[in-house]
């Protein structure tokens, strides 16, 4: 009689699909004590081998003890992997999150750029508004100019809006934004 396909299975998926002795793939399961010398059908006889080791060691009464030892340590060595974590998962998971990392890392290099570009354009903006009041001569001449009547630091427009005026402390230039954080000539901070 035979192995029955449940303990050949059962077999196999305890030994990971690996030969006992020298854990190649393609394994069969063979008798330890065959059935010519009155080998039982059960589980515990069953050790799963290549082709290779069952040629060189299935026959052998010398070697029944030590294959069914090296089989007994597969198990073990197989069931202890079935109980660590999963690492090709463990491994994948840490890819993933690398590569989020990186999409992140990417869309703070877009936002930066985006900021670099806007701050860039108010910097254009206002160095333009600081080289016509440069051009100007004097800030008389800038407001006689552009139809604005002035008033100290600021200056009421012909509609009568007010318009605060900054002057940077460091080169001198003017800008008519109120708002305004920094010298779009020099770049210094009000």
């Amino acid at each position: 009689m035979a192995f029955s396909e449940a303990i050949k299975t059962k077999v196999k998926e305890m030994a990971h699909f690996k030969c006992c002795i020298c854990q190649n793939l393609f394994v069969q399961v063979h008798h330890i004590i065959p059935q010519k010398d009155d080998g039982s059908d059960d589980i515990d006889n069953a050790a799963p081998l290549c082709a290779s080791c069952h040629d060189r060691y299935g026959d052998n009464k010398v070697k029944r003890k030590s294959i069914k030892q090296m089989r007994d340590f597969w198990y073990k060595r197989c069931e202890k992997r079935e109980m660590s974590p999963d690492y090709s998962s463990f491994a994948l998971k840490i890819d993933d999150l690398y590569n989020c990392f990186q999409k992140v890392e990417n869309n703070q290099d877009i936002q930066t750029n985006l900021l670099h570009e806007i701050t860039s354009s108010f910097s254009d903006y206002y160095h333009n508004q600081a080289e016509n009041i440069h051009h100007s001569g004097s800030l008389q001449e800038l407001v006689t100019l552009s139809g604005i009547a002035s008033t100290g630091d600021t200056v009421s427009a012909v509609q009568g809006a007010e318009i605060k005026i900054h002057q940077c402390n460091n080169c001198g230039s003017y800008t008519f934004d109120e708002d305004a954080k920094f010298c779009s000539k020099c770049g210094k901070l009000y």
